[in-house]
């Protein structure tokens, strides 16, 4: 298989020439470095058993 059959089939989100993968994925971290995950509070607690 090839990636451009892959793409085809709509399996992948973007096909990128081999010299563009450092720059994509800097950008991919510096989208994700001020991110803050909130957890939701629990609503129930875990009982003894």
């Amino acid at each position: 298989m090839t990636p451009y059959y892959t793409a085809s089939k709509r399996q992948m989100d973007v096909l990128i020439h081999p010299q563009e993968t450092r720059p994509q994925i800097i950008k991919a971290l510096e989208m994700l470095e001020g991110k803050k995950v909130e957890r939701a509070e629990r609503k129930h607690g875990n009982i003894p058993l």
